[in-house]
């Protein structure tokens, strides 16, 4: 067994007993997992040339493997915030033209122009760009100028 340590242990604590499992309460999160020879050694080089422990880089290659879910709204919006602030650091014609294709896209998979996307995606694709377009009215209010991403193609 590969403990959180990197170290490899019969699971049962002490190398010699079979009869006390070892037991970790204050993380349940904690298993056994059985390595094929040679590959703990190999991860272990690794994490060490990387400044990492055997446990963090066995973690960063799972979690890079298998992220975390993403909510479709949510990333909308992070989208938003994201060239909200690429905006503010490109020249404006090159931002507005980035913002304006990312808008084009999502409109097009919130209308059905983009055909491979279920019924459920669209809609929440749809409530984001509602939520985006209400944003940006009222930050063209405050600033007197009409959003970029409020253009719809000429396409």
């Amino acid at each position: 067994m590969l403990d959180v340590k990197g170290n490899i242990s019969n699971g049962y604590g002490d190398p010699d007993s079979e009869h006390r499992p070892m037991v970790n309460r204050s993380n349940p999160e904690q298993f056994q997992l059985r390595l094929p020879p040679g590959l703990r050694e190999r991860i272990k080089a690794h994490a060490d040339e990387n400044g990492r422990s055997t446990n963090a880089e066995i973690v960063r290659v799972l979690e890079r493997e298998f992220p975390e879910p993403w909510k479709l709204e949510e990333r909308v919006d992070q989208l938003h915030g994201l060239l909200t602030i690429l905006g503010k650091a490109m020249p404006k014609d090159a931002a507005d033209e980035v913002v304006q294709h990312v808008h084009e896209t999502l409109t097009a998979i919130a209308v059905g122009r983009t055909t491979d996307v279920d019924d459920d995606t669209r809609d929440e694709i749809l409530r984001g760009l509602v939520r985006w377009e209400g944003k940006a009215l009222k930050d063209a209010e405050g600033q007197g100028l009409p959003p970029a991403f409020l253009r719809r193609s000429k396409t």
